[in-house]
């Protein structure tokens, strides 16, 4: 038999193998939409230039993994049919030798479908930085940053949704860059827009670790959570993380694990904020007493759903530690077993990076 402390090792492998880490797929396939948004004549912004400072292709927007055949893993990669920069370039003013005139740059810049069962949504991720002519060289003003949600629409393909979505942000983004400039020109930007940050080139993700306990009435357990996410930019938003749970019942012990658990964040104040887990883990039980149970192998598996209900103490979009305090509500199943309920007391503690 395996010991214990193994299969925790393994699942803990499992569980926060993320993405990032795999190797290159095998082939790769190039589909491409139409995006060119026209001149507003409602902008007044003059932008002089736009660059593309991406390493990734000037015209890619997004890359969607699937399985040809089953077993071929293939990347379908998004483009728009010319260079980004270019079509964004499109629906502001031509300079005409004003010195107030801004250069833009894609810093980053694509479209990811975050899966859920609660909260599916197609998210646009987008660092934009300002820069002013001064003299002879260009100096940083701030970046633009966008994280916005778009609702999947019913059967829309993926190379639907891609133009879809540029040309509901593009009017935001022209409409962003004019505040910022008579911002600017006044003395002062408005601060009711988050997504502005005023003289730094933010990271597009940052990485969250965070270790808690609960203890309920007969049962405790402990937890580890991982997660990436970019700068706050509105009060709502929602992520997913990656879940290694160990908890210890009077009759069991168990290692839970999942991956894409959803969470909903709702910033109170510039400290302050809720937040709220769903999660469906799939755990593995070693019982204490055989004896008295007799388990068999089909109550060796267990399925867990939960939610966490907390209070989060962080500032926004700042690296350092972080604490949550809240409840858990926790129902498992065994099968052949009665269902069960617990409740507990939840604490934590995080670094963001």
């Amino acid at each position: 038999m395996i010991p214990f402390r193994q299969v925790l090792l393994l699942l803990a492998i499992h569980c926060f193998f993320s993405p990032r880490l795999q190797a290159q797929r095998l082939a790769e396939d190039t589909i491409t939409f139409h995006f060119q948004p026209a001149p507003s004549v409602n902008i007044t912004s003059c932008v002089a230039g736009i660059s593309d400072s991406r390493n990734v292709p000037e015209a890619w927007v997004s890359t969607f993994s699937k399985r040809k055949l089953l077993l071929i893993p293939v990347d379908m990669l998004y483009c728009n049919q010319e260079p980004l920069a270019q079509s964004l370039h499109r629906g502001f003013p031509s300079p005409s030798g004003d010195p107030s005139c801004c250069y833009l740059d894609i810093h980053d810049l694509s479209i990811r479908y975050r899966t859920g069962w609660l909260f599916p949504a197609f998210v646009l991720s987008a660092i934009i930085p300002v820069y002013h002519g001064v003299e002879d060289s260009l100096v940083l003003a701030g970046s633009l940053v966008y994280n916005n949600d778009y609702k999947r629409l019913k059967r829309e393909k993926f190379s639907a949704a891609c133009p879809r979505i540029l040309y509901s942000w593009y009017p935001q983004l022209q409409e962003d860059l004019d505040a910022v400039s008579r911002g600017r020109e006044n003395g002062t930007i408005p601060g009711e827009r988050l997504y502005w940050m005023e003289g730094v080139i933010p990271r597009e993700e940052r990485m969250h670790l965070s270790v808690s306990g609960t203890m309920g009435l007969n049962w405790w357990q402990a937890e580890a959570e991982i997660w990436f996410t970019g700068v706050e930019t509105t009060r709502k938003w929602v992520y997913t993380t990656s879940i290694l749970r160990y908890q210890n019942h009077r009759e069991f012990e168990s290692i839970a694990f999942g991956k894409g658990i959803e969470h909903l964040r709702y910033r109170l104040n510039p400290l302050i904020s809720y937040d709220g887990s769903f999660s469906l883990l799939i755990g593995i039980n070693k019982w204490k007493n055989l004896e008295e149970i007799q388990p068999t192998l089909f109550q060796i598996p267990q399925m867990n759903l939960s939610t966490v209900q907390s209070v989060v103490l962080a500032a926004s979009s700042r690296r350092g530690l972080f604490l949550r305090i809240g409840i858990q509500g926790n129902f498992y199943y065994i099968i052949d077993r009665k269902p069960g309920f617990q409740a507990g007391l939840y604490l934590g503690a995080g670094y963001a990076h």
